[in-house]
């Protein structure tokens, strides 16, 4: 039975329970009709978010870091494999790192594949464009069948791209993902294309929907909220169309370039950017992207399931003030 359904059984008795998971407070019939009517318009509820965490694929843990993870409040995991390796070392790291998963209870959410200048699907060399297509199809196959990953994020392209190449490096990057694309829906997979910084592609909502239309109805992107150069976090997810934005990338930054902050530590409004996610349908997961406060130091797992906590109250102090 779910939330609503749960709260219309209690309200025949003029009492009805709200909440999250398995946690319930009673609320008036008035409150109730407040909340059943903002229900009816969109069903998203933050708070039933998979809380996860972006953790290096090319590291070594010990059981009790992951456990740890896992103990915090976090319920899945992005492995990230940024830098390309020896396939033999990343198949093991990828096997290894998923019994620990295992082990902790923890859920591989996605693999993020390799990007550098030369892993660029945007290559305007054909032929390091279609090495990367390799790579990347390895990618899919190894984090499908080893992790039992069903989601993989990539970058439309690398950087810098000067004026005159872009319009050639979207062109590489739309063959490249439509490839990708069907190989991933294929895995019973989804691929989510990234939006990212500076010259790159992808750099603006305009340009984000532009590269999505082209490659696919259906192809879905990650959002990342510290990439955002020419527009506020809440602006861009305003401007992408519903239903795509699949997964997430959470940081804070200061707005001049990205910084992988810990929320609260740049110049985000949170309560906007849940505001605008939940508007766009958005299901979860709040994907952390960072581990570091603004200083440097490194937050405890802990320290950073409490950062949510704080999101989510600040959300809806503010949303009961603007109903």
């Amino acid at each position: 039975m779910n939330r609503r359904d749960f709260n219309r059984l209690l309200s025949l008795s003029g009492a009805v329970a709200l909440g999250s998971g398995n946690t319930f407070s009673f609320l008036s019939p008035t409150q109730a009709a407040n909340e059943e009517n903002a229900l009816e318009k969109n069903d998203i509820i933050p708070e039933n978010w998979k809380l996860g965490i972006s953790i290096s694929g090319l590291t070594e843990y010990t059981q009790q870091e992951i456990d740890s993870i896992r103990e915090a409040g976090f319920v899945c995991i992005e492995v990230s494999c940024g830098r390309l390796k020896e396939d033999d070392f990343t198949q093991n790291a990828m096997k290894k790192l998923k019994k620990q998963c295992e082990r902790a209870g923890l859920e591989v959410w996605s693999v993020h594949v390799p990007f550098s200048g030369r892993e660029n699907v945007a290559h305007l060399n054909e032929e390091a464009r279609l090495r990367m297509l390799n790579i990347v199809t390895n990618y899919l196959k190894w984090g499908n069948e080893l992790m039992d990953a069903r989601t993989f994020v990539i970058h439309p392209s690398a950087e810098p791209i000067v004026d005159k190449d872009r319009p050639n490096a979207f062109a590489q990057s739309v063959k490249s993902l439509k490839v990708l694309h069907e190989k991933a829906k294929s895995m019973n997979s989804v691929l989510c294309m990234e939006n990212i910084p500076r010259t790159c592609l992808a750099n603006t909502s305009r340009e984000t929907m532009e590269l999505l239309a082209q490659i696919a109805p259906d192809m879905k992107m990650c959002y990342d909220s510290n990439h955002l150069l020419q527009e506020t976090p809440e602006h861009f997810v305003d401007g992408i169309e519903k239903g795509r934005i699949f997964t997430t990338h959470i940081s804070d930054y200061d707005w001049i370039d990205e910084r992988h902050w810990l929320p609260f530590e740049g110049k985000t409004d949170w309560k906007l950017v849940i505001d605008a996610l939940v508007r766009h349908g958005f299901t979860g997961p709040f994907l952390y992207e960072c581990r570091r406060y603004r200083d440097g130091r490194t937050a405890s797992y802990g320290e950073m399931a409490a950062i949510w906590q704080r999101i989510l109250k600040e959300y809806r102090e503010w949303q009961q003030k603007n109903v």
